[in-house]
């Protein structure tokens, strides 16, 4: 594996691990300044601004029970 890989991997673990530990300012770090995010659930697409809401991460996480695993 390069380097580049190595890095990309370590990021994409950290981010991970955030959502795992419900860690909203860590899942968040990764992220662009620019980031703009797409899912399934209503908003569909989320800009920068809402992408690094770390109040509203933490709303989403306290809907879980337990850790949150994502592969």
């Amino acid at each position: 594996m390069s380097n580049d890989e190595d890095e990309i991997r370590g990021v994409l673990a950290e981010f991970t691990r955030g959502i795992h530990d419900k860690d909203a300012g860590r899942t968040i770090a990764p992220l662009s300044e620019h980031e703009v995010t797409f899912d399934l659930a209503p908003p569909l697409k989320m800009d920068a601004a809402q992408t690094h809401d770390t109040a509203a991460l933490e709303q989403w996480f306290d809907t879980w029970r337990g850790p949150i695993i994502s592969e």
